[in-house]
């Protein structure tokens, strides 16, 4: 080789050395990361004590205007009751939860049904329009929202005006569309010789400690201040963080890696694309989705689910309560998310995570039915510990199996398997709610339980059938080596994102 060519070798590979550092920049990598800490923060409190604020406040309202409030007041503010005095007949109280579950089904239905449409398209847009567009677009309409809802709350306007609310914030994709945005942006900046599973755990971590910071201080805000209040100040807040998204969030989505289809035809079609990729084995990338279905479908509307049941007897719970127990067991699954993945990852494989994970939760929905004390209903926090890593090594699968310009794709049907077990879990949970109130309050949980099981059947299938290799095909840092066995390939595989295909 001559002189010539050995230099022009050497520029070549300076040029690549220089353009992967400007794709890894330092500096970017941490701003992204300083920003979208207050950013979720922000977004995701401000989203649960609305949750709640608004729920039992549905609950109040129900009670005032069907004319069965006893008139007793707890802590100098009207509390939700569970009226089981002599005043209050056990057909006005079984009457009061199913209408505050009809309503609580209709502002649910309201938000899932467009989020399933719009977030799974405005995804793919992001791989040609960047991220930062979702996260504004997920803010605006959660402040509107919420502006709505307290001007429903202050004037005692009909329950109508919250659905259309909790409809506007869907058009947006609600909260989808900003989690999306956010697991987007961990794909964008995340090196490829990094850990993606262990980044996404983290990120879900920060949810779980969103979840329990919303949780703890709700039952405080609306006993104390009021719901109107709560409500003013979840708007507030939400509004602020619009203003940090536009002013300081900068965009990670970078020209060079950006798709070129333009129409939405073309869009949608992308979403398709990741089932007719030569690149991996569909079929395994099928069967986890399955399973990332069964999952969601276990987890999705469990919050919801589990304050109807508290609100109801035989617990009957005042909002102190039920904000700890949901605290709790959001506190328990993030530490497992933030502190317990790193120690998992190092032992287990993700595929082997997952199923831990799935086993754990089917036996926290199994406790969770046959509970009938405060305690025994306090040990679930215990028991879910580990709940949630299964929707988060499902993730990382799902990801590690697409290449970087088709990320917005697979997050996009990762999106479309949310909401559309949103939409299943809202009406079908709340339906069977509302017809074995009077029979077997925790049907549902029975039903979410088996949910669960099924997602450790199936991945148990997916263990014995798909090897390293079937999975992810032969790249460089996933192919089979001498001694390794199917969970070492697998895990390997989540380190090597994308760059080597």
């Amino acid at each position: 080789m001559g002189s010539s060519e050995r230099d022009r070798l050497v520029q070549q590979r300076v040029a690549v050395d220089s353009a992967g550092s400007d794709r890894e920049a330092p500096a970017e990598f941490r701003l992204v990361h300083a920003v979208l800490f207050p950013v979720t923060i922000l977004l995701h409190v401000s989203g649960g004590i609305s949750y709640y604020t608004t729920q039992q406040w549905i609950q109040k309202y129900l009670i005032e205007t069907m004319d069965i409030n006893d008139g007793h007041e707890q802590h100098g503010h009207h509390h939700v009751r569970c009226l089981q005095d002599g005043n209050s007949t056990e057909g006005n109280f079984t009457r009061i939860e199913q209408e505050t579950a009809r309503w609580a089904m209709f502002a649910a239905l309201a938000s899932h049904v467009p989020s399933f449409f719009v977030s799974a398209l405005v995804s793919s847009y992001s791989d040609k329009y960047g991220r930062k567009c979702l996260f504004i677009i997920s803010a605006l309409s959660q402040t509107v929202q919420m502006a709505i809802t307290s001007l429903t709350i202050y004037f005692q306007w009909s329950l109508v005006l919250i659905v259309v609310g909790s409809a506007i914030d869907g058009l947006s994709g609600a909260l989808y569309t900003n989690y999306l945005a956010a697991m987007l942006y961990l794909a964008d900046v995340t090196p490829t010789e990094k850990n993606r599973a262990i980044a996404l755990s983290i990120y879900d971590g920060l949810l779980m400690f969103c979840s329990t910071i919303s949780a703890l201080s709700s039952g405080f805000i609306i006993t104390k201040a009021g719901f109107f209040p709560s409500m003013v100040a979840c708007t507030a807040a939400a509004g602020f963080c619009l203003l940090l998204i536009c002013c300081c969030l900068p965009e990670t989505h970078k020209r060079h890696n950006r798709a070129t289809t333009r129409t939405v035809c073309e869009m949608i079609r992308r979403i398709g694309d990741v089932y007719c990729s030569p690149k991996f084995n569909r079929v395994a990338f099928v069967i986890v989705l399955v399973i990332y279905f069964f999952q969601t479908f276990a987890s999705v509307h469990r919050g919801s689910t589990e304050l109807l049941y508290q609100l109801g007897r035989p617990f009957c719970w005042t909002a102190h309560k039920i904000g700890f127990f949901s605290a709790a067991r959001h506190a328990a699954q993030g530490l497992a998310s933030v502190v317990l993945i790193i120690p998992l990852k190092r032992c287990f494989s993700v595929v082997n995570i997952a199923l831990i994970s799935a086993v754990f939760n089917t036996g926290s929905y199994v406790l969770e039915a046959l509970a009938t004390t405060t305690l025994q209903l306090f040990m679930v926090p215990i028991v879910a510990t580990l709940g949630a890593l299964a929707s988060t090594m499902l993730k990382a699968l799902l990801s590690a199996m697409t290449p970087p310009d088709k990320q917005g794709a697979v997050f996009a049907n990762i999106i479309l398997v949310a909401t559309s077990t949103a939409i299943l879990t809202t009406y079908s949970l709340n339906h069977i709610y509302y017809a074995t109130v009077s029979v077997f309050t925790s049907t549902v949980f029975i039903v979410l339980g088996g949910m669960s099981f099924m997602a450790v059947l199936l991945l148990v299938l997916f263990k014995m059938t798909q090897r390293g290799e079937a999975v992810y095909g032969p790249t460089e840092n996933n192919s089979v080596r001498p001694g390794d066995t199917r969970d070492d390939v697998l895990t390997r595989s989540i380190s090597s994102v994308d760059g080597n295909r």
